[in-house]
């Protein structure tokens, strides 16, 4: 799921990455993006992202930075 949604255009991210469905949609991208690169940060990003309000906010940063980098950068190695 992780390349799958790495090779998604601009557009198609920040449908997935929007705040009220983009939580659930960040917190598996990370596992997924864990089990590819076995990075910590990359786990405690997942972990934060399932408690719904911490995940809120992750994923409207997760949102910007996908609108100004056109990917997921914030603890997702």
């Amino acid at each position: 799921m992780a390349k799958w949604l790495d090779s998604q255009s601009k557009l198609i991210k920040i449908l997935l990455f929007i705040p009220f469905w983009g939580w659930a949609v960040g917190a598996v991208y990370r596992i997924f993006k864990f089990i590819d690169s076995k990075e910590p940060s990359t786990l405690v990003g997942a972990i934060l992202d399932i408690i719904g309000f911490i995940g809120f906010f992750l994923s409207i940063i997760d949102l910007v930075t996908i609108i100004i980098h056109g990917e997921v950068t914030v603890l997702s190695k």
